[in-house]
C-alpha cells in the first residue's frame, strides 16, 4: 500500500532495495551505505586532503570494509591523517603492520561524531521491510529460500543486501 493511494496489484514482486549502515550512537558521521551519500561525503573531504593540519579523517569498523576503505582512502589522500577505530584484537598482526606502514593509525577509543568520520559498522535492511510483515531476520533482511522466494510468499522475490537466504544465516 502507498500512503493515500490505492493498493498496487501484482503477479510477481522483486525486492532489491539495498541496506543502510548501523549508525549506533552516531548522527553526524558519514554512513558507508547507501553508497551514493557516502561518496558525496567523501568527495566533500577531498578539499582537505592536502592539508596535514586539518582534523584527521576517522574510519569506524572492525570488519574488512573498514580496513579496505582505510587503504582506499590512503590512496586517495596520501598525506591526510587517517585513524581506523577498531578493536585491535580483531586485526591479525600482518594487517596491523600494513596499516601502520600506510600511515593509518589504529585506535580503540570511540570516534568523534563528525563529518570527518566514516561508519563501516555493519548494515541492516531498511526498516520499512520489517514493518511490511514479511519474514525478516534480526537485521531486518527479508528471509528467502534458495530460489530467492520470500518464505511463505512465493510470488515475492528478494535479493541483495536487503535479503538473506534462510539456510545461509
Amino acid at each position: 500500500l502507498l500512503s493515500n493511494r490505492p493498493a498496487l496489484h501484482f503477479d510477481r514482486l522483486s525486492l532489491n532495495v539495498g541496506a543502510i549502515t548501523n549508525r549506533q550512537h552516531f548522527h553526524n558521521a558519514i554512513s558507508i551505505k547507501p553508497l551514493e551519500s557516502s561518496l558525496t561525503g567523501i568527495t566533500q573531504q577531498d578539499q582537505l586532503a592536502d592539508n596535514r593540519s586539518v582534523e584527521p579523517f576517522h574510519i569506524v569498523g572492525a570488519g574488512l570494509a573498514g580496513i579496505e576503505l582505510a587503504f582506499a582512502l590512503r590512496q586517495r589522500w596520501p598525506i591526510r591523517r587517517l585513524i581506523l577505530h577498531t578493536k585491535r584484537q580483531s586485526l591479525n598482526s600482518s594487517v596491523m603492520v600494513r596499516l601502520q606502514q600506510a600511515g593509518i593509525a589504529i585506535r580503540d577509543e570511540p570516534a568523534p561524531d563528525t563529518a570527518n568520520t566514516l561508519l563501516c559498522t555493519g548494515s541492516r535492511a531498511p526498516t520499512w521491510l520489517e514493518a511490511s510483515g514479511l519474514p525478516c531476520d534480526t537485521k531486518g533482511r527479508v528471509q528467502t529460500d534458495a530460489n530467492l522466494q520470500v518464505m511463505g510468499h512465493p510470488q515475492i522475490f528478494a535479493a541483495g543486501d536487503c535479503a538473506v537466504i534462510e539456510h545461509d544465516q
